[in-house]
Order: C-alpha cells, then structure tokens, then sequence
C-alpha cells in the first residue's frame, strides 16, 4: 500500500488487516519516511518494531519514544534506537513503525 505525505509517495506495510492502524515500513522508507516528516516541522514522538507471528504483523515490545520539543532531535532519537536495534537483530524479519506528532491526521484521511 502506497501513501502520500509530505509531498512523497511511501510504500507501507498494510496492517488493517491484522487490526492495527499504524503507519509502518521496512526501515530504509521507515528513515526516509522520518526525514521528511522532519524536514515539515514534524516531530517523530516514537515507533515500535513490528514482527509477524501467525501470518499477521504484532508489536513485539521494543520501542522508542522522544519527548524532545526539536524535530531534528526526536529523528536522531528515532535513528540512534534503530541504529542499536539493528545491530542487536540484524537477521530477524521486522518492520517499524513510526508515530509522527500529526499522525491522526495521516491515519485519518487528511493527508493520505
């Protein structure tokens, strides 16, 4: 599934199936994803790492959260917790997903 925000096209990984209403990606969009929502004054609040279990993708309790007020900081927040995460589980299939600070209006309509 592809959604448009911030003037890009993203590739996502559809979880309505499975009940979520997350915007995840594998991690290189997931990065891209956060630079651009960045470079638009939004703040990246935190994700979680997705897995699949049972053929349907499940939040597995690895998370990162930002509470700083400087965009630019919540993406070095979100890139260093990816960067550690990576280097812990370079070989296991996950996804991320990202909670931008304008997420509701992403998931509800207004943007995508």
């Amino acid at each position: 599934m592809q959604i448009s925000a911030y003037g890009e096209q993203f590739q996502t990984i559809d979880l309505k199936k499975d009940g979520l209403k997350d915007l995840a990606f594998d991690l290189v969009t997931s990065i891209r994803f956060m630079y651009c929502a960045v470079e638009h004054g939004v703040r990246i609040l935190g994700g979680d790492i997705l897995r699949q279990e049972g053929g349907k993708w499940w939040p597995c309790g690895d998370n990162w959260y930002s509470d700083a007020s400087n965009p630019q900081e919540t993406l070095q927040d979100a890139l260093d917790y990816l960067k550690r995460y990576l280097a812990s589980n370079p070989h296991v299939d996950w996804v991320v997903s990202v909670v931008p600070s304008d997420l509701l209006e992403l998931i509800g309509g207004e943007k995508i």
